[in-house]
């Protein structure tokens, strides 16, 4: 599957009314390309989207807090978790404190689950999520990672 049998629409309006129910939402174009390049590296039946993580439940002081890590990888062993993440983040510090304090809840709530965490971009280097040691690698390196 490439890029071009995708349809861009920039607004919710411009979407045929017949094709609202075909829709599948991407937080990003990147997103869609690791999504395209784990289809093809590992198959529709082992790669899922979208997996929810429930992190807080609803309490009287604070909503519900989920987590939809974008992708998880079910081959042979442990699932593989992937989030994609671009750079932009660097320059976001407020997004980059809400990432990193996700990230900590995760890791303390879901050991299993952080272990096998991988999160990617389309840098050619590699770099760090601010305030942890956790690096961000190229979505092709997956392959190797899996």
């Amino acid at each position: 599957m490439n890029m071009n049998s995708y349809r861009k629409y920039e607004s919710l309006c411009d979407i045929p009314g017949s094709e609202l129910a075909k829709i599948e939402y991407w937080h990003s174009e990147l997103e869609l390309v690791v999504w395209n390049h784990l289809l093809y590296n590992f198959g529709r039946d082992s790669v899922e989207r979208q997996i929810k993580v429930n992190i807080h439940p609803k309490t009287d002081d604070f909503e519900k807090l989920d987590w939809k890590i974008d992708f998880k990888v079910s081959l042979v062993g442990e699932p593989k978790y992937i989030e994609v993440k671009g750079k932009w983040i660097l320059d976001d510090k407020l997004q980059a404190v809400k990432f990193t304090s996700l990230l900590r809840l995760v890791n303390y709530m879901y050991p299993n689950i952080f272990k096998n965490l991988i999160i990617v971009d389309d840098s050619p280097e590699e770099w760090v999520i601010p305030g942890t040691f956790i690096k961000v690698v190229n979505y092709k390196a997956l392959r190797s990672l899996i």
